[in-house]
């Protein structure tokens, strides 16, 4: 995966959204990049701060996706605009399920432990950000990260 992941991104502006919601409206930016990547249940996207572009979503898709209900995790979203779909960690802890019931109609792909470089990632936004310093050729702005939360 680690290779063809590169390739996607590969000469692309790339915007990568975390979570938190911005105090201005940074919509227009974001939503200006080539490709949109979104963490889990892109808690902020209904803020209307963080634009409406979904082009891949990195999740851990684990129990917690379970006890949710379709709106918080924003599945008319990923149901309208099809986003790739990549499990970013704890394979092991992935319910099929979820996946195949939530991610209907989308590609799906897991990282590989390459990407991450065997180390330790406490969540799935630093995961992603690890699997982003491994890809070369492309320009990356992150948005909506806090690194006391992450970190």
């Amino acid at each position: 995966m680690s290779g063809k992941f590169k390739e996607m991104v590969k000469g692309k502006s790339v915007a990568i959204v975390g979570n938190l919601t911005p105090k201005e409206d940074l919509s227009e930016v974001i939503d200006s990049h080539d490709i949109v990547i979104r963490i889990n249940h892109f808690y902020n996207y209904d803020s209307g701060k963080v634009g409406k572009k979904l082009d891949m979503l990195f999740v851990t898709p684990t129990d917690k996706w379970k006890n949710m209900s379709p709106e918080q995790r924003h599945e008319h979203v990923i149901r309208e605009q099809k986003p790739i779909i990549f499990a970013v960690k704890h394979w092991q802890r992935i319910d099929r399920r979820i996946v195949d019931n939530h991610f209907c109609g989308c590609k799906i792909y897991k990282f590989e432990q390459d990407m991450l470089h065997n180390s330790q990632i406490y969540t799935t936004g630093t995961a992603s950000l690890r699997i982003l310093l491994n890809c070369e050729d492309f320009t990356c702005d992150c948005y909506c990260f806090s690194v006391d939360d992450d970190w």
